[in-house]
């Protein structure tokens, strides 16, 4: 499957957009609230959409009105989006496991061309759409480039499989007349993980919590850059396509250096693929009726097999991405799950508690 308007290829002309009235779909996720925050801080007017009950107070605190929209309902979401310029997708189905392959690429594709649709029968002028490094292969160059996605679907890894054919909606979408400007992140960090996604492996070194590990290659990227990266998508070229993988390393690398940067341990050596890959699929199976987290999932043992160089220099040239160093990242989210209660407040030092036993 070929990334329409990926780097190859003559520029679209780029929509100007003056003062656009935005639609946020995922406005109370970890992609979604540094997204909003990031508009608001370019003075734009964001609209959250929400499914059941209203958002949290810090959700509404940071959008200018919200609405009530659900994926799985095609009038909610063109009434949502009646009026608006343009849509941010920052909802796309994320599989917890990798147990249902079929039933989790069927949700995805449903929710996606709702969206999509939706957007189309609205008038949206363009879709800012989160998807994933997950569907690019090894590419013929040094680094993956925004046209090196899989011909077919990944057949061994879900999460894979759900954000290659989710593309493959926004590529029929595409062919149709909707603008849709994709961005693929790498595994985000920092604040607002409220659900506690990629930080998820940070928490669990730094308290001693893994068992097991699989070596790879894997790209980290902080979530306040790829949010920074959806406003600059304003502007951008039409039906462009950015890879915004950040920095490219070693599980075994990071797992290291999260340990002696905050403390923790790993296991020296790594397992082979198939026993991680099985390790895996078994605890899923068992955290899967209790909702349980799992600290390797499937999902990242397939990205760290699968692994390749990215190269994220269009979204460098046009985007103006520009990712802070991988120790910055990984210290907001150390500070994030320390606020939250995660992660135990570190001890102060010797001196602190000194000057703060001294009678006044």
């Amino acid at each position: 499957m070929r990334a329409a308007g990926a780097a190859s290829g003559a520029m679209s002309p780029t929509p100007r957009i003056s003062k656009p009235r935005a639609l946020l779909l995922g406005s109370s996720g970890f992609v979604g609230i540094n997204v909003a925050d990031a508009l608001r801080a370019e003075g734009h007017h964001v609209a959250g959409a929400y499914r059941g009950r209203a958002p949290a107070f810090f959700v509404r605190g940071r959008l200018d009105e919200t609405v009530a929209a659900d994926l799985a309902d095609p009038g909610s979401l063109r009434a949502a989006m009646s009026g608006r310029d343009v849509v941010f997708h920052a909802a796309g189905h994320y599989p917890r496991y990798s147990l249902d392959r079929v039933g989790a690429i069927a949700t995805a594709l449903r929710e996606t061309r709702n969206v999509l649709d939706a957007a189309k029968s609205a008038g949206v002028r363009r879709v800012v759409y989160t998807s994933s490094i997950g569907v690019l292969e090894r590419g013929s160059g040094a680094a993956a480039a925004e046209d090196d996605v899989s011909p077919e679907a990944p057949a061994s890894s879900v999460y894979r499989a759900v954000k290659w054919h989710m593309e493959r909606a926004v590529s029929d979408a595409r062919r149709g007349g909707l603008d849709v400007v994709v961005l693929r992140p790498g595994g985000c960090l920092g604040p607002w993980d409220m659900h506690v996604g990629t930080g998820g492996v940070v928490v669990a070194v730094v308290r001693g919590a893994v068992s097991w590990w699989v070596d790879g290659l894997v790209h980290m990227v902080d979530v306040r850059d790829v949010a920074r990266a959806h406003v600059a998508a304003l502007v951008a070229p039409a039906q462009r396509t950015y890879n915004l993988a950040g920095h490219g390393v070693r599980v075994s690398a990071l797992l290291r250096g999260i340990a002696k940067r905050y403390g923790g341990a790993v296991p020296e050596r790594s397992l082979a693929p198939d026993a991680a890959l099985a390790r895996a699929d078994d605890e899923e199976r068992a955290a899967a009726p209790v909702r349980g987290r799992v600290v390797f999932p499937r999902e990242l043992v397939d990205i760290a097999l699968s692994g390749a160089p990215v190269s994220d220099d269009l979204a460098r040239r046009e985007l103006g991405f520009d990712p802070r160093p991988l120790d910055e990242a990984l210290d907001a989210s150390v500070a994030w799950f320390r606020r939250t209660g995660h992660l135990p407040s570190p001890a102060p030092h010797p001196a602190a508690l000194e000057l703060s036993q001294r009678p006044s």
